[in-house]
């Protein structure tokens, strides 16, 4: 069997067996999870979307800055549609179909195949660099009290060291032309505010649902580094499209110490799904919102 054939095997058998765990959990803990349901409250659930929902709209900022350092001019709701229409091309096993569908799209809008894997390769560097960051925050922060933790603790560790491997290769590698690509791909100010302001919110998010069912509630830097770790695991494990169940499972570790298993399972997956509703929210927006040729100018702040 060749090596692509393998990995869509891997990516189509954990695909489903996430909807196996997803129907057994729900089949077999019906009466828990309607509680808890119950439990968080229709308010405690809006701020959990609104907080992605904003994240979201951030995240089409990233990506028209990416667009704009490279000199090119796209509309705003031009971005927003391309960004939106993409994304939910995520869940399907492949882990490929929501770069190409958006390299379509913009070599469509007239942009050279060159200028497209710069645009591609800035806006998600800012993001995975930028979780990267926050994530380090959750070294500081683990408890050794519990076995789980400590496995956390040396996961994190191994994932640290081999970025670092990667990083220390690639410097190697580009040895070059390291400065030159340093000075291209370096966000600006308003870049880094806009990623971090993402991941906060994302971290809220999950972080605002929590509080209904412990006694103390972990810290917001407690949770946004436990998201931002469990995001870029997520993008980085091959055959798990869009991070599906990796980074429920992380999340669902992080939370262990200040709630039950099963309520750390619930809350874990709540988010995925109030995550999954704003991605289709906004892709139907996104087909509502036809093409008007408005332009904007380059971004230039650095």
């Amino acid at each position: 069997m060749k090596r692509p054939a393998i990995k869509n095997s891997l990516r189509f058998f954990w695909t489903l067996a996430i909807i196996i765990f997803c129907v057994v959990f729900f089949i077999d803990k019906k009466t828990f999870i309607s509680e808890m349901i119950i439990s968080l409250g229709t308010l405690t659930l809006f701020f959990s979307f609104l907080s992605i929902l904003t994240a979201k709209v951030l995240l089409v900022l990233n990506m028209r800055t990416a667009i704009s350092s490279i000199s090119s001019t796209i509309d705003l709701h031009d971005c927003f549609r391309i960004y939106n229409l993409t994304q939910l091309a995520k869940y399907i096993p492949g882990s490929i179909w929501q770069f190409l569908g958006k390299i379509a799209i913009l070599k469509e809008r007239g942009i050279p195949l060159s200028d497209i894997q710069k645009i591609l390769i800035a806006e998600h560097l800012w993001i995975l660099v930028s979780a990267s960051f926050l994530a380090i925050g959750i070294l500081f922060q683990v408890d050794l009290a519990s076995f789980h933790q400590i496995t956390l603790k040396t996961a994190y560790l191994v994932t640290l060291s081999l970025g670092l491997i990667f990083i220390l290769g690639a410097a190697i590698s580009y040895r070059n032309n390291i400065s030159r690509l340093v000075r291209f791909y370096w966000p600006s100010y308003s870049t880094i505010i806009t990623l971090f302001s993402i991941w906060l919110l994302l971290g809220f998010s999950l972080w605002v649902t929590i509080d209904p069912f412990v006694r103390e509630t972990p810290s917001l830097l407690y949770i946004v580094s436990a998201y931002c770790f469990a995001y870029v695991i997520g993008f980085l494990v091959p055959f798990s499209p869009a991070g599906l169940g990796i980074r429920e499972a992380l999340l669902t570790l992080f939370l262990m110490p200040y709630i039950g298993q099963n309520e750390a399972i619930f809350l874990a997956a709540v988010n995925r799904v109030v995550y999954f509703f704003v991605e289709i929210l906004l892709a139907l927006l996104s087909i509502k919102r036809p093409h008007n040729g408005l332009r904007i100018p380059p971004t230039t702040d650095k």
